[in-house]
């Protein structure tokens, strides 16, 4: 069972920090520089594409893009690997709806791909 300490001795007990800390004090302060959601895993990587575990869902990262421009997200991981593996062998969906499409346009960098993928959006429109 923990010990416990009156409050009142914590507030007067006071630390002498040696000034070597106090001189890296902001530098500890500073946050690191994540490119991805806070709180995101790696949870899936196959050629460029990552799968990110998020709060609400997942993230598909085409990693040779910029994260602002080459992800998106899905609320399901089997939807997120369908996605990555019709980007990598370059297919269509069978059933294609238009946020698939969208979804695979904002992650492939191919551009014959992605004038197929505009040709398929507008049948569906």
């Amino acid at each position: 069972m923990g010990k416990y300490i009156d409050i009142n001795k914590v507030l007067e007990a006071t630390i002498e920090v040696p000034q070597k800390y106090w001189e890296v004090e902001e530098l500890m302060r500073e946050k690191p520089n994540f490119d991805k959601s806070v709180g995101s895993k790696k949870i899936y990587e196959r050629k460029e594409y990552a799968i990110y575990k998020v709060k609400h869902g997942y993230i598909v990262h085409n990693t040779k893009k910029n994260f602002e421009e080459g992800h998106t997200h899905i609320h399901n991981y089997n939807k997120a690997k369908s996605i990555i593996d019709l980007a990598v062998r370059k297919k269509t969906p069978n059933t294609p709806r238009q946020w698939e499409i969208e979804c695979l346009l904002r992650i492939v960098k191919d551009e014959k791909y992605k004038k197929k993928l505009r040709s398929l959006l507008l049948e569906l429109k």
